[in-house]
């Protein structure tokens, strides 16, 4: 069997699987699990199977395994014990149709699979074929990977800490990485992912891989990340201050408030 299709067919399993599960408790969050599980997935039965094993394979896959496995147990935490995501439960109030079920699989759970795909498919087309060597594009890749990883852990690790505290019920985070940019988290994943793809194309004939970063950083910044999460607190006096001062994604110096 083709190993892209395997590949690809295993992780669509993943997909449909728990879309039945969340069907069976009318609770779709665990598909925020799932997303960065499946990165998981796709990248180590990618390298599992493949008879062209390389260094940057192995790297690429192990910095999967390390911002995947973060994040998915960062949501798991925070989802699975408590009411369903906002967003789904809109999707589910504001359908019209008949078909529901039908619907939300198509909008949601095959929508974040083919996005997945998308996305890692540079550690997917490296692992199987090879074409990657190590050389200072892999150094270039990692230093920036790793900043992208401190951004998304340490702006999740603070926002955690600042909603923990009962005080801070209804108040808006603006400290931290929080006071140069209102999405550290958002930013640090674009990151890492520009982190890959640079270690993906030490062979330059790959740079066509760029789409992969590209999809990543515009659906954060501009579709499902960024958007979702300012239009909650549009109005707000204290919210319009924030983002009159603070750059939206890449981290800059406060602006003055006078």
């Amino acid at each position: 069997m083709n190993k892209y299709i395997l590949t690809v067919g295993i992780v669509l399993i993943s997909f449909i699987f728990v879309f039945f599960i969340g069907k069976r408790e009318n609770k779709h969050d665990l598909l925020d699990v799932l997303w960065g599980a499946a990165f998981i997935l796709s990248s180590v039965i990618s390298y599992l199977i493949s008879n062209n094993k390389t260094y940057s394979g192995l790297l690429m896959t192990i910095l999967v395994i390390i911002w995947g496995s973060r994040l998915t147990f960062h949501l798991a935490k925070r989802n699975i014990k408590t009411k369903e995501d906002f967003r789904y439960d809109d999707y589910r109030k504001n359908y019209k149709g008949k078909y529901f079920d039908f619907y939300f699989f198509f909008r949601m759970y095959l929508v974040q699979f083919v996005l997945c795909i998308i996305v890692v498919l540079p550690v997917i087309y490296v692992n199987i074929t090879g074409n990657a060597k190590i050389s200072i594009l892999t150094i270039n890749g990692i230093f920036l990977w790793i900043i992208g990883f401190i951004f998304e852990s340490v702006g999740d690790k603070q926002l955690k800490d600042f909603r923990s505290k009962p005080e801070n019920k209804g108040e808006l985070m603006t400290s931290g990485l929080w006071a140069y940019t209102r999405h550290p988290n958002y930013f640090g994943e674009a990151i890492q992912w520009w982190g890959i793809y640079i270690i993906s194309i030490s062979n330059l004939n790959n740079v066509w891989l760029i789409f992969s970063p590209l999809v990543i950083t515009l659906l954060v910044r501009f579709v499902s990340g960024v958007p979702l999460l300012e239009r909650k607190y549009e109005g707000r006096q204290d919210w319009e201050e924030y983002k009159n001062s603070t750059s939206v994604f890449f981290p800059l110096p406060q602006k003055s408030k006078n």
